[in-house]
């Protein structure tokens, strides 16, 4: 049944469209919860951006929800110092913003955010992917911010680190079951792609980082 109370307001700080994979993560979460909920708003940075189509097409997801660009500084091409810049001037607008919004739930990924819109009071949610232990997740902690996490060690993680057991869940990053619904046999796709019938495939899709682990796969 549809919550009518539960209203989101996601704030990311991300060029809209972009081809990395946290930009249909993003979509695809916040079409989930404009699903199960009353209200979603996706909030994103004012960026300039080389992809022009528009979000939805371009990730092929619901109109379910809707999309606000926040104004920041655009310095990245400055390196760390404009990464810096344009990180906090995002935070700070969205704040600006949203300083005097109420009824809604503010879930973002983004430390910095959810850290800013705690100390004002808001109730926040931080989804965590990469197992920060700096002072701006140490804040969030000590602030007892309610956090997702997309695994298990992620959780065990952030509770040995003081978060308490009722403020963290794990819900890892899905799949839109949906896009793979195709009539075609596992033979019939691998002669089509010119891939061995007779052969064992291990398939890593996604970014060459060593965080993310293809030299362990190697």
């Amino acid at each position: 049944m549809k919550n009518e109370k539960l209203k989101i307001i996601y704030i990311a700080n991300i060029r809209l469209p972009t081809e990395k994979a946290h930009g249909i993560q993003i979509m695809e979460m916040c079409s989930a919860f404009a699903d199960a909920t009353s209200e979603v708003i996706l909030v994103v940075s004012k960026r300039k951006n080389h992809i022009q189509k528009d979000p939805f097409e371009y990730y092929d997801i619901n109109r379910n929800f809707c999309i606000r660009r926040l104004p920041c500084i655009d310095a990245l091409i400055l390196g760390k110092v404009g990464y810096v810049l344009q990180t906090t001037s995002f935070a700070f607008v969205a704040l600006l913003t949203f300083a005097f919004t109420t009824g809604y739930v503010f879930y973002t990924r983004d430390a910095v955010v959810a850290l800013i819109f705690r100390l004002f009071g808001k109730n926040v949610i931080w989804e965590g992917h990469q197992g920060e232990k700096n002072i701006i997740v140490k804040s969030l902690i000590l602030l007892k911010v309610k956090m997702v996490m997309i695994s298990v060690s992620l959780r065990e993680l952030y509770v040995s680190m003081g978060v308490a057991t009722k403020n963290i869940i794990v819900a890892p990053d899905a799949v839109d079951i949906d896009q793979f619904d195709v009539d075609i046999s596992r033979e019939e796709a691998r002669t089509k792609l010119g891939l061995p019938s007779d052969k064992k495939i291990v398939l890593y899709k996604g970014g060459m980082f060593a965080w993310k682990g293809p030299g362990t796969l190697a």
